[in-house]
């Protein structure tokens, strides 16, 4: 089945900003913001996706302003330094030959939500790339049962890299520290009752990922595909879930109570 992964440009570019410390080039220039959607990019390169789509809200008003004229009123509004990094960003993304897509008086949510729908018609599979809580919040809706099956089929393994590859860009160094980490994630439940384990090593203020193991643990979690996804979603209380047995840990118990507060996890 061919596969279409939809990038929410706009979300990552907010999470970017605010996950990773202020860059600047050698003019002073904010590009904290632009190293992270390039490491994202890349990482969707390497998924070799058959279509592949980078989302942005266009500027100006939507039709939500329209039906509610107080829609984010009381949003911020945008830094400067992000605001810089909206251009060259754009640059960017067009150079590595990534389509983008900008539509008038529509936010960057409701086309991929469109596209995801007209592609599953056609029997394409999609992936969306995003940070964005109101995704999140599909998670949450769905039934577990669901979840569960959908995760025991041929969509596991590119749904995991999505979620892992996108660590890094989520990690919150600043409330790191100084932790030194290789953490081991066990996510049972897949074909023929098999097991994916995944490695994130945080050090030096910075997080990475691997799908081949290599480095001796400092922390192991077990978990069924359902629990992960809740957790990485924000629908779900990590302390409640190793409480349960839902989680198992092993290893280093005070880095598996604080691992979910390293990244800038959704609110389902």
């Amino acid at each position: 089945m061919p596969t279409l992964t939809l990038i929410d440009g706009s979300s990552y570019l907010y999470r970017a900003f605010h996950a990773l410390p202020p860059l600047t080039n050698t003019f002073g220039e904010p590009t904290g913001a632009l190293f992270g959607i390039v490491n994202m990019l890349r990482t969707t390169m390497k998924a070799g996706s058959d279509y592949v789509a980078f989302v942005c809200d266009a500027p100006g008003r939507t039709f939500r302003d329209d039906l509610y004229p107080d829609y984010k009123a009381n949003r911020p509004s945008m830094p400067d330094d992000l605001r810089a990094q909206i251009e060259p960003m754009m640059k960017i993304v067009g150079a590595l030959g990534f389509p983008i897509l900008c539509v008038p008086g529509v936010e960057a949510d409701d086309v991929i939500g469109t596209l995801a729908r007209q592609a599953a018609d056609q029997g394409i599979d999609t992936i969306i790339s995003t940070g964005d809580k109101d995704f999140a919040q599909l998670v949450k809706s769905t039934p577990d049962s669901t979840i569960a099956e959908v995760m025991a089929g041929d969509s596991r393994g590119k749904i995991l890299d999505e979620v892992f590859n996108r660590m890094p860009t989520l990690f919150r160094a600043d409330r790191a520290g100084s932790t030194q980490a290789v953490i081991h994630w066990n996510i049972t439940g897949g074909p023929g009752g098999s097991t994916d384990t995944y490695e994130t090593v945080i050090e030096n203020g910075a997080c990475t990922v691997t799908n081949q193991p290599a480095r001796e643990p400092k922390l192991a979690m077990t978990m069924d595909p359902v629990t992960f996804l809740k957790v990485v979603s924000g629908d779900g209380n990590p302390m409640m879930m190793f409480m349960t047995g839902k989680i198992k840990a092993k290893g280093d118990l005070g880095l598996a109570a604080q691992v979910a507060k390293l990244f800038d996890i959704p609110k389902a």
